[in-house]
């Protein structure tokens, strides 16, 4: 598979390609307010219906740190059937576990483009959002992406 990837740490919500990316963006800066992260008993999925259908949840476990996917939204341009596994056991899952990483690392939103071609006939481009979540304020429990195709 072919890849190109261009990464965001430093963004604003301008630079997102969806309104459901912008929803996403700014309802999970506001229940943030002044802590480091949100937690995900604030986070209220009904606060986004556009961007519901978008959002992907990640559960993150540590030693060695690792990403399951608990949800995978309707409009999300990945496999149903990869519910409930870790992505480090999908192959083609290697760019999204880099991109997981690091903003598991960093701690802060994360947004990239990328650029698929599946085969010679099919080449996708999508972008994602990735926002941590913290059960405890400091290190990160939850990571929530919004993927959206680019049209």
């Amino acid at each position: 598979m072919n890849d190109s990837t261009t990464k965001y740490f430093d963004f604003s919500k301008d630079d997102l390609s969806s309104p459901a990316q912008i929803a996403f963006l700014e309802y999970w800066k506001n229940i943030k307010g002044d802590k480091p992260m949100p937690s995900r008993v604030d986070f209220d999925p009904m606060k986004i219906p556009v961007s519901l259908p978008h959002i992907i949840v990640n559960d993150v476990t540590n030693d060695p740190l690792r990403f399951k996917m608990r949800l995978i939204g309707s409009k999300c341009n990945i496999p149903a059937s990869y519910l409930g596994k870790y992505i480090d056991e999908i192959p083609e899952m290697t760019l999204a576990i880099k991109m997981l990483t690091n903003c598991y690392e960093i701690k802060k939103p994360y947004f990239y483009f990328s650029s698929n071609a599946l085969n010679r006939a099919i080449e996708r481009c999508c972008s994602t959002l990735v926002l941590p979540f913290s059960q405890d304020g400091t290190e990160v429990n939850i990571l929530m992406a919004c993927d959206c195709l680019i049209d």
